[in-house]
């Protein structure tokens, strides 16, 4: 669960992870995490991973996915779109905020909470013929920064909506 949007005047990820998840360990515990989107040909090892959990066994391993990092921040290698991201807020989910009451029935009878991470956007690497190509977004403050390459057409993101590069960048088969 999870979108993109702009928040404080940032480029943000919000995700939404349940405390029974082993990932909200890794998460807590890091200042970044990685958001990472993958090929439809994965879709299976994806399936599984969502099924079994780490703590179990190495699932990572067993599905084959590659882990890289960047600057400590871990991701798969075989992912078409990689946002690295650092953690602004959390806040628990909770039954006293919810408007439509029948979600907290049918979401949340075993009262497995998810917690919601608002976190800045501070790269997105498109990854092109198995490896991570050129950043196409970064976050720092450079004038070089500014483009990014998507699809062989350079966007400066100072002019060009977050969501279109965004948009564009979903489009890298």
């Amino acid at each position: 669960w999870g979108g993109l949007g702009v928040i404080w005047g940032k480029n943000t990820a919000t995700v939404y992870i349940r405390h029974s998840r082993f990932t909200k360990e890794f998460v807590d515990n890091a200042e970044s995490f990685s958001i990472c989107v993958m090929p439809e040909k994965y879709r299976k090892e994806l399936n599984y991973c969502g099924t079994i959990s780490g703590r179990d066994e190495n699932k990572i391993e067993k599905c084959g996915f590659t882990v890289e990092k960047e600057n400590d921040v871990p991701y798969f290698a075989e992912a078409r779109l990689t946002l690295i991201c650092k953690k602004l807020y959390a806040k628990e989910l909770s039954e006293d905020g919810f408007i439509e009451k029948k979600y907290v029935d049918t979401f949340y009878s075993d009262k497995d909470w998810h917690v919601m991470y608002i976190a800045e956007i501070e790269k997105v690497h498109g990854n092109r013929f198995g490896r991570l190509a050129v950043p196409v977004f970064n976050n720092e403050e450079s004038e070089n920064n500014n483009l990014v390459l998507v699809q062989s057409k350079y966007y400066n993101v100072a002019s060009v909506p977050f969501e279109k590069v965004v948009g564009e960048l979903a489009k890298i088969n």
